[in-house]
């Protein structure tokens, strides 16, 4: 404990590490206080202070600590500016912020739905859905390149050059999303275009669906996808109904543009918002 201790007094001073530093010793407490009492669901902590009882050598409290405040930390900053780029958008366009509205409030009266929203009852709501995978399509939180190394063998690419080993490859996904896969009007806010078009066959939106998914790289591809993408997607797919059902939320100038910075995240700034508590 002795070593905790000495963390919580000191070190960092930011919000993540004071909270990491709170967690711990809030778990650490409830051990010493009762020390046989088995937790219903392991969570991360649990894991890592087992990890230090099982592997003292290795893992000691600033190493628990160090594992705490990376899994607090890692994705806050990507999943912070996919939200501000779905409220945004949203925001900006008062027709889709209508639709959005009408779809919850419809969904919340049948029932189909509660606050706050679960992750199931999320799935369910086609135009929130919509909605979100524009905005992630519009403004994926990454902007440079998610690099890799051609293997050994070389790269033949299918309608290009070969690329021998070594050479080092990445795909912008903010290129991509501009791609015409992604139908006409690339450069607007369309959630639309994720939805059955008039006159479309089943078939043939789900081919066209399919093709939109695919060309996707929010969250990367394939075996380097990114290992948080569903804890941002369920966080930003409950957060978002829930925000719009308890909250009337408008921008603070409606025809302002906000500030964008690409730092290899793409952060946005100037994007100021009034909350107003809703009668439920």
């Amino acid at each position: 404990m002795s070593g905790c201790q000495s963390l919580i007094r000191g070190g960092s001073t930011g919000a993540v590490a004071r909270f990491a530093r709170d967690r711990m010793h809030e778990r650490l407490s409830q051990s010493e206080s009762k020390p046989d009492t088995p937790r219903c669901q392991k969570d991360f902590l649990t894991r890592f202070l087992e990890a230090k009882a099982t592997h003292p050598n290795v893992v000691d409290d600033t190493q628990v600590f160090s594992y705490t405040v990376s899994n607090v930390n890692a994705g806050s900053d990507t999943t912070a500016i996919s939200l501000r780029a779905i409220l945004y958008y949203t925001l900006k366009d008062r027709e889709v912020l209508g639709k959005l509205r009408e779809e919850l409030r419809s969904a919340l009266q049948a029932g189909k739905i509660i606050l706050p929203v679960s992750w199931k009852q999320s799935q369910e709501l086609p135009y929130l859905d919509a909605v979100i995978k524009e905005a992630l399509r519009l403004h994926p939180a990454v902007g440079l390149l998610l690099e890799r190394t051609v293997p050994a063998e070389g790269l033949q690419l299918p309608n290009g050059p070969f690329l021998p080993a070594g050479t080092v490859v990445g795909v912008n996904p903010w290129i991509i999303h501009h791609h015409a896969v992604f139908g006409k009007e690339v450069d607007k806010f369309i959630p639309e275009r994720w939805l059955r078009g008039n006159g479309e066959s089943e078939t043939e939106f789900q081919a066209r669906w399919q093709k939109m998914l695919g060309a996707t790289l929010t969250f990367g591809a394939g075996p380097r996808t990114c290992i948080g993408k569903n804890i941002s997607l369920l966080e930003m797919y409950k957060l978002i109904p829930t925000l719009f059902l308890a909250y009337k939320i408008e921008l603070t100038e409606p025809e302002a543009e906000w500030e964008v910075v690409n730092a290899w995240f793409v952060r946005q700034k100037q994007m100021n918002v009034k909350v107003t508590r809703t009668a439920q």
